[in-house]
């Protein structure tokens, strides 16, 4: 808040909106594993060049495991291992809770 006290409206005005865009970006990284940078654009309302434009900055400076394939216009967020693993575990123990209800 300070910061931005110190700065013209305009200046503020932009650098909040690209913090809530940013902060945004990193929270659809929760949600998807890969999403189309028009379908990004269209969630964040702003163009796919903008919504390209603003994953790329957060990803070269290491605020986001993810790449950008340019030729399918795809934004593919990485997965750690300790996601992987959890996703795996969980999705397994649907499926045992599923067979033990299946009659014998």
């Amino acid at each position: 808040d300070a910061f931005v006290g110190m700065l013209e409206p305009h200046q503020a005005e932009h650098f909040i909106k690209v913090a809530v865009l940013e902060h945004n970006i990193q929270s659809i990284s929760q949600i998807y594993q890969n999403i189309s940078l028009e379908q990004l654009g269209l969630i964040l309302n702003v163009s796919k060049e903008d919504a390209e434009k603003a994953a790329s900055t957060i990803i070269s400076e290491g605020r986001l495991s993810a790449s950008i394939n340019q030729l399918d216009d795809l934004l593919t967020f990485d997965a750690t291992n300790d996601e992987f693993s959890a996703n795996i575990r969980d999705t397994c123990m649907a499926v045992q809770g599923i067979v033990g209800e299946i009659p014998q």
